[in-house]
């Protein structure tokens, strides 16, 4: 008790022997009206010494109360009231039915004014679980430690494509006109040796009388038929090798004219290579900058599967972030066809651009790998979600799309008779697509986000089972089990 016209103006608090940093709150009330709140921030110590005051409030109230109240939990520490000595005498005086019916009045009179303070509930949680921010990110990395998750990425958004490219004048010096030389034409000579001299040298004499001692031809004579028969026969045999000779001599003037035909040809086709390619040089050293030799553009489509690897999962900072490594392992095909579109240039190369439109077919070679992918989280009770932006790969191809076409048909570019090679033509490509045609060619890729969720707890009193559900705090991961 005080003495009346005297004030409670400070009150003090003794804290022992607190393992943690806290907050506790005074509460002042005058004859049971809140009159001040006061926050007193309490360090770890043994013994630890505050104060507050009610303020500039005057009251002449007879009763002054502080309840001393730890901020987190809401637990009532300490309540401690001063009462004038003329209340006391007062109160001294009432009757005890008097004194329980002001009791109760005062008691709900105190709960209504108290009401919107942060204090504890009449009936307290079965257990509260807290888990420390610092632990539980040692407890996350060490789960996800050696994680690693395959997974299949939707290649329906890549089956088909479409790119577009120009193709630029070549380097005019580049261009090489090789000056053909045609060989002397061979010497053609008459095969006479097929042509053979036959002759028919049969005997056409016949004994006319003979020597009946010894059979002895005494008196020969010649048969005219026979004679005649041998004659035609050997005019045949001269007949035959006179028209033998007259066609090897035929052949070999055949032969001359042939040859003599063969190297007019090449030196007009010589002539002529020669006069193209230099008209091309000439038509693209008049060309104007910028103007492309020919629009180029490709259809494509894709066959196969597109599957990555996550690994080397890393908490970032106080549940900051998520940071992970990507190995990307395509198993795709690669089909479809080139068209070129000359523009405004001479024939002869337009001819031989035009050529170049076919089909090809090409297969994806790398496996890009992404690290330190690194995602912020977004918190929402007992859920971490990390939301990966969208990023772009570089996947090679082999061969490149050119490099399908040209090197399978060769003639393709040996026909345009200006030395071009595959190299030349790739250097050539220019546009947003170029690349592609390089063999390069772009992903987009779009992970799914990835979430962290912490599951109820449970716990088991007296043959029942209560859970609760994770609430991650700044400080803590917690659980509140009640009822």
């Amino acid at each position: 008790s005080i003495d009346e016209g005297t004030n409670a103006a400070y009150f003090y608090s003794e804290i022992a022997d607190a393992k943690r940093p806290l907050t506790i709150i005074h509460y002042w009330f005058a004859d049971g009206v809140p009159v001040a709140v006061e926050e007193l921030p309490v360090g770890q110590s043994e013994r630890w010494r505050t104060w507050s005051a009610r303020g500039e409030i005057e009251s002449k109230a007879d009763l002054w109360e502080v309840l001393v109240v730890e901020k987190e939990s809401g637990c009532i520490l300490h309540s401690q009231s001063i009462r004038s000595t003329e209340a006391a005498s007062e109160m001294e005086a009432v009757d005890e039915l008097q004194a329980a019916r002001s009791f109760e009045s005062l008691k709900q009179s105190f709960k209504q004014r108290v009401s919107g303070f942060s204090i504890t509930t009449d009936k307290p949680d079965i257990a509260l679980v807290e888990v420390r921010r610092p632990f539980l990110v040692e407890v996350v990395q060490a789960a996800l430690a050696d994680l690693s998750i395959d997974a299949d990425f939707d290649a329906t958004a890549f089956e088909t494509g479409q790119y577009l490219a120009r193709l630029q004048p070549f380097d005019k010096d580049e261009i090489v006109c090789a000056r053909h030389s045609c060989p002397e034409a061979p010497l053609c000579k008459a095969n006479l040796a097929q042509c053979k001299r036959f002759r028919d040298t049969r005997d056409c004499s016949s004994c006319l009388f003979r020597n009946p001692l010894n059979n002895r031809c005494v008196k020969e004579a010649v048969d005219p038929l026979c004679e005649a028969s041998r004659n035609r026969q050997n005019a045949k045999y001269e007949a035959d090798r006179t028209a033998c000779i007259e066609t090897a001599e035929t052949a070999k003037r055949e032969c001359d004219r042939l040859n003599a035909q063969a190297l007019r040809s090449c030196q007009i086709e010589s002539e002529f290579e020669d006069n193209v390619c230099d008209l091309v040089r000439t038509g693209l050293g008049s060309m104007k900058s910028g103007a492309p030799l020919a629009h180029v553009s490709a259809e494509t489509r894709v066959n196969g599967k597109l599957s990555a690897n996550f690994s080397n999962f890393r908490i970032e900072g106080d549940l900051d972030g998520l940071k992970l490594d990507m190995v990307l392992k395509p198993d795709l095909k690669l089909a479809g066809e080139l068209h070129f579109s000359p523009a405004s240039i001479n024939r002869p190369l337009a001819d031989c651009i035009v050529a170049w439109s076919s089909p090809f077919d090409s297969r994806f070679v790398t496996a890009p790998t992404v690290n330190n992918l690194l995602s912020s989280f977004e918190q929402n009770h007992s859920t971490l979600t990390a939301n990966w932006s969208g990023f772009g790969l570089t996947v090679e191809t082999r061969p490149s799309p050119l490099e399908a076409v040209f090197v399978g048909n060769p003639q393709m570019l040996a026909g345009c008779g200006i030395g071009l090679t595959v190299d030349q033509v790739e250097k050539a490509f220019s546009g947003e697509d170029e690349a592609f045609f390089r063999g390069q060619m772009e992903l987009e890729i779009q992970p799914l986000p990835s979430k962290l969720h912490f599951a109820p707890a449970t716990i088991e009193l007296g043959g029942n089972v209560y859970s609760a559900e994770a609430t991650l705090s700044a400080a803590h991961l917690r659980y509140r089990i009640g009822d």
